[in-house]
């Protein structure tokens, strides 16, 4: 009896404990920051040019109107899951499903596509010595105990890995003082005439599509904490401050690593392939002469939390399209989540070497279909569950009532 008790009322485990909207923020922040400095190709001046700050800047308030829907759809279920709703009609569960097989597809691609970084980023680096075998062997040994533990100690390590970009990115002025060059900023400004209508399009896009911050939000929004009126006692959901808290460090940080490229690099910048480490490396402090090492640090770091998390919002759409009870069939989830991180590991050395697949047009084309399925179907199909259940119980309702008054006629 003692026993059913205590296996009653122990704890909830790790993977499904809530966390704060400063947590999420932190989740969405480093994401990005990671995707912004630790680029998978070679990049080129006229991705850093001074056009960015214009660019860069329609792409984040595109982007946040993608996540407009979801803050509103998100506040309408509370501290529920996007995918939590139920529902009898037949059409409705197909569409759930099909989101939720979008999250996962976009969330797979998230994971191959950041461990393509990695490896990359390893090899142009101070540890380029290691094997490709041997690095996924190693990082993917991380992500399955990160996978394991859950999303509330990812969160936590989020943060201190969001303290290590922004340290990297406000430092590295200090460190190379005497080489910064602001007459070498004259050049970028005047070549923004230059660039086409075509050019500038593309690059929005294919900031827009590359956002996976948006479908980490739609996965993860229900597990912040809500806040609750003391006097109305009405709870509202936290989430939306995430978002408008990281999209502004973001700009920001994107802002300030542009003008540090510009007018420490210049022209050299079309040879560099990653700006932030070859600048890290010019120490002109002897107190932070090893700035480097952080920034490699940070990277890594950023990069197993951004797969991890991919694997833990995998879990958590899995569990809702299956109805599925991660605490209490705690094994099997671990059993589950070891299979995908084993398959995403064989997978990912295989692409090793064929990273321009992902440069291809259908992939693209499934970046955008899914962006907008996820930023604006899901919010309407939140929408009708919601409207069915209330009908549902509504009607419920007035049966039992109906019932009620037979019986006492």
């Amino acid at each position: 009896m003692n026993h059913a008790i205590n296996s009653n009322t122990r704890k909830l485990p790790k993977a499904d404990s809530k966390i704060s909207f400063v947590q999420l923020m932190s989740l969405l922040a480093f994401s990005a920051l990671f995707s912004l400095t630790v680029p998978l190709y070679n990049t080129t001046s006229a991705e850093f040019n001074m056009s960015r700050f214009v660019t860069f800047g329609i792409s984040t308030l595109l982007i946040f109107s993608c996540y407009i829907p979801l803050m509103f759809a998100q506040r309408s279920v509370g501290e529920q899951n996007l995918f939590k709703a139920k529902s009898s009609k037949l059409f409705l569960k197909v569409l759930k499903w099909f989101l939720g097989c979008i999250i996962i597809l976009r969330m797979l691609y998230i994971v191959l596509y950041t461990s393509l970084q990695l490896n990359e980023f390893i090899s142009q680096t101070i540890l380029a010595y290691l094997t490709p075998i041997f690095f996924v062997l190693v990082t993917f040994s991380v992500i399955w105990y990160g996978s394991i533990k859950g999303i509330q100690a990812t969160a936590r390590i989020a943060g201190f890995a969001l303290i290590m970009f922004l340290t990297v990115i406000l430092l590295s002025p200090l460190m190379v003082l005497q080489k910064l060059e602001f007459v070498r900023l004259y050049s970028p400004f005047a070549s923004f005439g230059e660039m086409s209508g075509e050019s500038i399009f593309m690059t929005i896009f294919n900031d827009i599509i590359r956002c996976d911050e948006l479908f980490f939000f739609a996965a993860l929004a229900g597990f912040v904490r809500s806040r609750k009126n003391e006097q109305t006692l009405v709870t509202k959901s936290q989430s939306h401050k995430s978002v408008l808290y990281y999209l502004p460090i973001v700009l920001l940080s994107a802002f300030w690593l542009n003008l540090l490229y510009n007018t420490v690099l210049g022209r050299f910048l079309s040879n560099v392939i990653y700006p932030l480490y070859t600048i890290s490396t010019f120490a002109t402090l002897n107190v932070l002469e090893r700035l480097d090492g952080l920034f490699v640090t940070a990277a890594i770091i950023g990069g197993v939390l951004k797969v991890t998390l991919a694997f833990i919002c995998i879990r958590i759409v899995l569990a809702e399209l299956i109805h599925f009870d991660m605490k209490s069939h705690k094994p099997f989830a671990k059993i589950t989540t070891s299979i995908l991180v084993v398959l995403s590991a064989v997978t990912t050395v295989f692409f090793i070497g064929n990273e321009n697949l992902f440069e291809s047009m259908v992939v693209k084309v499934f970046l955008a279909c899914a962006l907008v399925i996820i930023a604006f179907i899901l919010p309407i199909t939140v929408a009708i569950l919601q409207k069915t259940q209330h009908n549902q119980k509504k009607g419920k309702s007035h049966e039992n009532k109906t019932s009620t008054k037979a019986v006492l006629d």
